[in-house]
């Protein structure tokens, strides 16, 4: 995630040297730079827990997400739920995408950049469905409202995006196993789970 940091420090050195780019932009390039160097990009942990009525059809309830979704890792710890997702295909035309999501599967993305929404089965609490969703900590909201600085410029939101994608689609990146998890959890409240 420094390559990150450094894409980003070189989109905003490059700006700041045309002399003609708002100071909020470079703000926002600085707080997500700073983010990324930082280990905030995954900081902010939500559990998400579904039982109960499917959300199917039309009830996914499409959405964009907010800026801290700029990357984003969701893990599927228990049942089965679909992600549906939209891809421009030029004008006002798009390309519905379907992937299935089931226990131990993980992906990283970009949520804030296209339509999606979820669909998840009818179940009871003994099947419940359960997510963890992983965003880039913002410890408050001027820092929320910051990061989304970038999506107000067409050009800044590419070059970001592309700096996204490429760390996303880069070979480096790797989950940690089980016992490097508990080495660090080791290391830091004592307690040895191995």
């Amino acid at each position: 995630f420094l390559r990150l940091g450094e894409s980003l420090a070189s989109i905003r050195e490059e700006l700041v040297a045309t002399g003609d780019v708002p100071a909020y932009h470079i703000e926002a390039l600085e707080l997500f730079e700073k983010k990324a160097t930082s280990g905030a990009l995954f900081g902010d942990a939500a559990v998400q827990v579904h039982y109960g009525t499917g959300v199917t059809g039309g009830n996914l309830g499409y959405h964009v997400d907010a800026c801290n979704s700029f990357v984003h890792m969701a893990i599927s710890v228990r049942g089965k739920r679909r992600l549906f997702w939209r891809s421009s295909k030029g004008g006002d035309k798009y390309e519905a995408n379907i992937n299935a999501q089931e226990p131990g599967d993980v992906y990283i993305s970009s949520p804030c950049l296209f339509i999606h929404g979820v669909e998840y089965p009818e179940t009871d609490w003994s099947t419940r469905v359960c997510a963890i969703q992983l965003r880039i900590l913002c410890t408050s909201q001027l820092e929320l409202h910051k990061l989304g600085y970038i999506r107000q410029d067409t050009e800044l939101l590419q070059r970001v995006a592309s700096a996204v994608t490429n760390l996303i689609n880069s070979d480096t990146l790797s989950l940690p196993s089980f016992g490097e998890v508990t080495d660090v959890y080791k290391c830091l409240y004592g307690v040895d789970y191995s």
